[in-house]
């Protein structure tokens, strides 16, 4: 009886053994699982912030790194904006924007503007096209105005960057601004081709690529109907 007894007692420990062993292994297991899920967790928590903050950042006027802009709505100073590029036929670009909202035409320059949703309060795109009079009849695309946000340079710069932003980010001279429905608008232009309007809060309200050099002061009287220059 002892004998039995002891054996059973025995057989009771080998059995307790493996249910200990067990029990400890799954506590282990379990706890690595949740370490795993956690770092998991806070990898996630963390792109997430990451892309929380590059979108704050532009509500903040400033840019956010390592952006990566569509082809169509990506800012070239001197050369284009999407796929409107400058001294190109503008005949093509008419035909798929249709027609414009507003404009204004004289001496073979043309402005042409189409606003969002045709609502003249909405984002604006305008294209100033030229004619060699004389020599040619095809229109050329020689200046292109925006004001979506959409539209951003390879750096992220696009309109609502604030202008201390814009001045370390390119060699900015003041130009002529002008007045448009009581408000008044600065012009800082880079003489690479690319200008910014600046309103009043010192924030971008609008983006102009030119061929390198200087900017004609006089295609801003053409831009949309009511502009005078300051």
């Amino acid at each position: 009886m002892i004998t039995c007894a002891r054996f059973s007692g025995y057989k009771q420990q080998l059995n307790y053994e493996p249910m200990k062993f067990n029990f400890v292994f799954s506590i282990l297991f379990l706890a690595s699982c949740i370490c795993v899920s956690c770092g998991s967790n806070s990898k996630d928590a963390v792109n997430t912030g990451s892309r929380q903050s590059t979108d704050s950042s532009s509500v903040s006027g400033i840019p956010s790194p390592a952006v990566t802009v569509p082809a169509d709505s990506l800012i070239v100073a001197g050369r284009s904006i999407g796929d409107l590029e400058l001294d190109t036929d503008a005949a093509g670009i008419m035909n798929k924007y249709g027609r414009p909202d507003a404009g204004d035409a004289a001496m073979g320059k043309a402005v042409s503007t189409w606003f969002e949703g045709h609502d003249t309060a909405g984002y604006s795109l305008s294209i100033f096209t030229s004619k060699d009079v004389g020599n040619s009849e095809t229109a050329l695309i020689k200046q292109v105005r925006v004001t979506a946000p959409s539209y951003k340079t390879e750096q992220g710069i696009g309109t609502s960057v604030l202008l201390s932003q814009l001045k370390k980010n390119f060699n900015l001279q003041q130009q002529k601004g002008y007045k448009l429905n009581q408000q008044e608008v600065e012009v800082y232009a880079d003489s690479a081709g690319i200008a910014f309007e600046i309103d009043k809060q010192g924030r971008c309200i609008g983006i102009v690529v030119y061929p390198a050099g200087s900017l004609h002061p006089d295609t801003y009287a053409r831009f949309l109907p009511g502009m005078q220059i300051k």
